[in-house]
């Protein structure tokens, strides 16, 4: 009957994983997808303003078995198909870990301000998690029998649970050309919680005894009315209870035009439970029966059930001080994100990913590589291979559509799951739609055109020396008050004193010519023109040789000079 019980017990825990914290794909996504930024706050998108609304907004579930499969858990098929602890066994380490979590966003904002990166979000998100030792399920799979003589030690166990509201308030900034810092601070409401650790466990079984030990531990719980009251449930999950406070830093760095490095610290933080919370104590528990009991038992008739009677003893052992109103804290899972990424034009993007998490004092680590294409401003794909419970067989992909204001996404970190779901030991999922304006890159390359075709204009005004029919005098522009602008004038006579150029000027003005003046640093020099020509320089050269033609009375010979702008 324990057997029986434990089995219950286990097969719940790992139904329960159908769905584990995964997101090397959404980070590599990094500049096409705006829900990026809550993997690293440093990661904006490229749009001016991004918009999630729900039901249409990210939705993401996963799930991590570590090294359990349904094909390693069970054996046989159809109606044959049992649990199987021995086999699932030979694949665990010593200690092992399952992990649930979801998180579905209920509305998000993101708003590009010059090098400003403003971004709200509000999430509901739910995780849960369960550490064993490995010596758990082998005690399951053979019973006491295979380990007569032996101390055999259940250490690492705990389990959390809990669903939450998560409101989250980013800020980032490009400090300069090559840093950017990002910060988002999380104002969190837990909805339900239960939780225990710490609890260490023993058996010692020999040819004539059975000693059981496990120490004091407490499971502590909170918001057990959304199980109790189905009728409760939507007012205490909208109630915002349990007030909690996290924080997300990020960081990424180009190290030049084309390499560029990350890092992301998120859920630093934690929640306190103070609504609807109760703890179970368990007192330490010491259980031995000789085999002098067990026969003594045997002895009072064949009616007895002997196995029921001592588990109805054991039972009574683990009966919990229940206390009702007690506050307590639940750290959240912090988790670590380190990249780096190689961008060849704007095309193709390779990387590399480190990622890892904490729960209840373990980490797992995960490695992945990935490769992006991106073809124009509609469609972004990519591929990664990540090295995670202790395999190199996850093969992730995700993708993007953008049609106008519409961007469509959908990822996964291991798309062979979906294929064979029976021997997958990690699963997860994220799509949904966001509304996205203002993309930053058409402006950008827009921009880029602009310069250089402006570039390719000027290189050209400055090849108009050698297309001059004829030599002109040629001087560089000064930056005097009164200096000529650059280009060609047709000048008629030049003055040392700025008085003689101005009453020269005044007589002319009085014949009825239209004439200017101005003064030219390089030469130091005051100089009267009938015509002036920004850029025409030929044009100048024509209009002189026609007015030396047609010999005006009262003027000297023309002539064209070339102010030239200073390098």
């Amino acid at each position: 009957m324990v057997r029986a019980y434990l089995l219950i017990v286990t097969i719940s825990l790992f139904s329960s994983s159908i769905f584990a914290q995964s997101q090397v794909t959404l980070y590599q996504l990094n500049s096409a997808l705006p829900q990026a930024n809550q993997v690293n706050a440093s990661f904006f998108p490229n749009y001016k303003f991004t918009l999630g609304l729900p039901v249409l907004s990210s939705t993401y579930i996963s799930a991590n078995g570590g090294q359990a499969s349904f094909n390693r858990i069970f054996s046989g098929s159809g109606d044959s198909l049992q649990f199987n602890p021995q086999q699932l066994a030979g694949y665990l380490e010593k200690n092992n870990r399952i992990e649930t979590s979801a998180n579905v966003q209920i509305l998000s904002l993101g708003l590009r301000v010059k090098k400003n990166y403003f971004s709200a979000t509000l999430n509901e998100r739910v995780e849960a998690g369960l550490t064993y030792p490995k010596s758990l399920i082998e005690i399951i799979g053979t019973g006491s029998e295979d380990f007569l003589g032996q101390l055999v030690a259940f250490d690492k166990l705990g389990m959390r649970a809990m669903a939450y509201h998560e409101m989250s308030f980013g800020y980032g900034r490009e400090i300069t050309d090559n840093l950017i810092i990002g910060v988002k601070a999380k104002f969190l409401w837990g909805i339900a919680n239960v939780e225990f650790e710490n609890l260490s466990a023993a058996l010692l079984t020999s040819t004539d005894s059975l000693a059981i030990y496990s120490s004091a531990f407490q499971i502590n719980t909170s918001g057990l009315d959304l199980i109790k009251n189905g009728d409760d449930i939507f007012k205490t999950a909208t109630a915002f209870n349990n007030p909690g406070f996290a924080i997300d830093l990020g960081a990424s760095y180009w190290l030049n035009k084309n390499l560029r490095l990350s890092l992301s610290i998120n859920d630093l933080g934690s929640i306190n439970w103070q609504n609807d919370t109760r703890q179970f104590s368990f007192k330490e528990v010491n259980y031995s029966v000789t085999q002098t009991e067990l026969l003594t038992i045997i002895s009072e008739g064949k009616d007895v059930d002997l196995f029921s009677q001592e588990l109805d003893s054991l039972w009574q052992l683990y009966q919990p001080d229940t206390t009702d109103g007690l506050s307590y804290k639940s750290q959240l899972s912090p988790n670590i994100y380190a990249g780096g990424s190689y961008h060849l034009g704007r095309h193709h993007t390779f990387g590399i990913i480190f990622y890892g998490d904490i729960f209840k004092g373990t980490f797992k680590p995960a490695l992945g590589f990935s490769y992006n294409l991106r073809l124009g401003n509609i469609w972004t794909i990519g591929v990664n291979a990540s090295l995670r419970n202790n395999t190199f067989n996850n093969f992730g992909v995700g993708t993007t559509i953008t049609l106008g204001p519409i961007q469509i996404f959908a990822l996964t970190e291991n798309i062979a799951a979906f294929a064979n779901y029976s021997d997958a030991r990690f699963i997860d999922a994220r799509a949904g739609i966001n509304f996205v304006f203002g993309n930053l890159d058409k402006q950008e390359r827009r921009k880029k055109y602009k310069q250089e075709k402006e570039a390719v204009e000027k290189e050209e005004e400055s090849l108009i020396v050698p297309l001059l029919s004829e030599p002109v005098i040629e001087v560089i522009k000064g930056s005097d008050t009164n200096e000529l602008a650059a280009g060609f004038y047709v000048v008629i006579a030049t003055f040392s004193e700025p008085v003689e150029a101005e009453e020269y000027r005044g007589n002319l003005i009085e014949q009825g010519y239209a004439v200017g003046s101005g003064y030219q640093s390089e030469k130091g020099l005051f100089y009267t023109y009938l015509m002036y020509f920004p850029d025409a320089g030929n044009k100048a050269i024509d209009k002189k040789n026609d007015l030396g033609r047609s010999f005006a009375p009262g003027l000297d010979k023309p002539w064209v000079l070339w102010v030239k702008e200073g390098e």
